[in-house]
């Protein structure tokens, strides 16, 4: 009798752990997927507004490739004004760090963990590269443009003021106009470097919001 006592007892605890750490696991698969939502927006809008920059990046490469007497200084001007824009992605991690801080990656399925660490990888590997762009736009390309912008154009610009002064602050020489394609070029070839990871990471979030869902029953 003692023995199906301790046996039963033995059982009756693993079935509360088992219980305690399948509630925990359904609140942890919640908070995750309110996490990859926020990505998954954050990644779409984020692809957009570099898309929009490869853009603008290419318009303004065609517009310099044109001999200098053909070049329509208002054009180059608004183009370039337009290659500021940028997406700073800060992945939602908070609840995928806690987990793997905590040891409660255990409380989910092998194929669960292998996507959030994938996931995290991504993540990691794209605040990386989109830091060397920034770092890249800031410290390389932003000097060598406000020496010919014109800040008061460009704020007429988008205001949609009228404004008499000149297009630029110094008109670009031979030299300068080619310095100044050398950059854009390789502003659109580093943004390129960076949409399709944001592209897979979008879409790595929308499966794993599926299997969260799948595997906890939720809607």
């Amino acid at each position: 009798m003692l023995f199906l006592a301790v046996t039963a007892g033995f059982f009756v605890e693993n079935q509360r752990e088992h219980y305690i750490e399948r509630k925990r696991a359904h609140q942890f698969a919640i908070s995750l997927i309110e996490d990859l939502i926020a990505d998954t927006a954050e990644l779409n809008g984020g692809v957009r507004i570099t898309k929009n920059v490869i853009l603008r990046a290419d318009s303004l490469l065609n517009e310099l490739d044109k001999p200098a007497v053909l070049q329509n200084d208002t054009l180059l001007q608004f183009l370039n004004s337009r290659l500021w824009a940028y997406s700073f992605y800060d992945p939602q991690l908070g609840t995928y760090n806690q987990m793997k801080n905590s040891g409660s990656l255990r409380y989910f399925k092998k194929d669960l963990i292998t996507y959030l660490n994938t996931y995290e990888k991504m993540a990691n590997y794209i605040v990386k590269i989109s830091d060397k762009a920034l770092d890249f736009r800031t410290n390389q390309f932003l000097p060598v443009i406000l020496r010919i912008q014109n800040t008061r154009f460009i704020r007429a610009l988008n205001k949609e003021i009228v404004y008499t002064g000149p297009v630029f602050s110094d008109k670009p020489g031979k030299l300068q106009i080619e310095e100044w394609y050398t950059y854009v070029s390789s502003i659109k070839n580093t943004y390129a470097r960076i949409v399709m990871p944001m592209e897979s990471q979008a879409k790595h979030a929308v499966i794993l919001i599926g299997l969260l869902k799948k595997a906890y029953h939720l809607k």
